[in-house]
């Protein structure tokens, strides 16, 4: 009967054993299969959205040193069509000179004269060195415009002018102005003796270029002989950005007997701003010198004193926001 019975179901304990082993091996080779071609289908479907990645990555690195520039169309007025001349001159014209007689070519609606009288306060007086035009059309005129005014000073900005045409007469119905920071400020020094200073709030000018004026009437003389005495007095220095920088951007005045280095005391220096265009004052009692120094560029400090104007770009600059030495002053002996 046993032996009948083992005939019967055929299957032995190492028969189970072979099964069970066969079952799990299928089951671990579909789970690999199905794990498999979900991975590429993930890989699949996701590519896309690993595409945007990278598109956001590679816009970001682009976007280090600041957007890039556009091309221009025409790099004068006399190479612009009629039209674009005519808005360019005009609105250069009310800008710089807002007590001019209007113009008959041209004329504004009463939203763009007031972006235009609140802009005519900060550059009357300014004259156009530069102007370029990216974009015009029947209705729209878009360029780029550098001012300088009469001590140095310079600005930078884009104008956009939707306009309509009424006979002989453009008429200017929208217009924006947006200021353009395109480079690291060039600064100016002025050494003045403590005691012709402003002392407080109320003695100090009231506008950069008076300000910049009152350094230039009482700055010391660097060629004068009684410098080399090598006595020590308290100065001011007087550091002028010429260059309207962004909001966001940040200048450093130090000072210190290395001339390579970043660092310096800068304790004692104050910052001015005059609708972005900075003066920073460092005060203290230094020995002047107008002995020669060497040159500091060849990469060894040199036995003297140094003013070092620093530079950090605002936002606009992009990710890369570098801090870098915009001006190098000697000044002790």
């Amino acid at each position: 009967m046993a032996e009948h019975d083992s005939t019967t179901r055929g299957i032995t304990h190492s028969d189970t054993d072979n099964i069970k082993e066969t079952y799990h091996m299928k089951y671990a080779v579909t789970k690999i299969y199905f794990v498999l071609l979900f991975t590429m289908v993930t890989c699949l479907l996701g590519c896309a959205g690993m595409d945007s990645t990278f598109d956001d990555i590679k816009k970001k690195i682009s976007s280090i040193g600041g957007p890039e520039q556009p091309v221009p169309i025409a790099s004068s007025m006399d190479q612009m069509p009629p039209d674009a001349a005519s808005l360019a001159l005009t609105l250069q014209k009310k800008l710089t000179e807002p007590k001019s007689q209007p113009s008959k070519a041209v004329s504004f609606s009463a939203g763009a004269e007031s972006v235009l009288l609140k802009e005519s306060n900060i550059f009357s007086g300014f004259t156009l060195s530069q102007v370029e035009l990216y974009e015009h059309s029947v209705s729209v005129s878009r360029g780029r415009m550098k001012l300088e005014s009469p001590l140095g000073r310079t600005a930078s900005m884009d104008y956009h002018v939707t306009y309509t045409s009424s006979g002989n007469t453009l008429i200017a119905d929208e217009l924006t102005l947006n200021p353009i920071f395109s480079g690291p400020p060039e600064p100016v020094m002025f050494v003045i003796p403590a005691e012709k200073s402003p002392q407080d709030e109320t003695m100090k000018p009231s506008s950069y270029d008076d300000l910049l004026l009152f350094a230039m009437v009482n700055a010391i003389d660097p060629l004068d002989p009684d410098l080399k005495t090598g006595q020590e007095n308290e100065y001011v220095m007087f550091v002028f950005f010429l260059d309207r920088v962004s909001p966001s951007a940040k200048v450093n005045v130090s000072i210190s007997d290395e001339a390579t280095s970043m660092g310096g005391y800068k304790n004692s220096t104050r910052y001015l701003d005059f609708d972005g265009w900075r003066v920073a004052l460092l005060s203290g009692k230094f020995s002047l010198s107008n002995n020669s120094v060497p040159n500091p560029d060849t990469g060894a400090d040199s036995s003297g004193l140094f003013l070092k104007a620093l530079f950090t770009p605002g936002e606009e600059a992009g990710m890369l926001r570098l801090r870098k030495k915009v001006g190098l002053f000697s000044v002790g002996g």
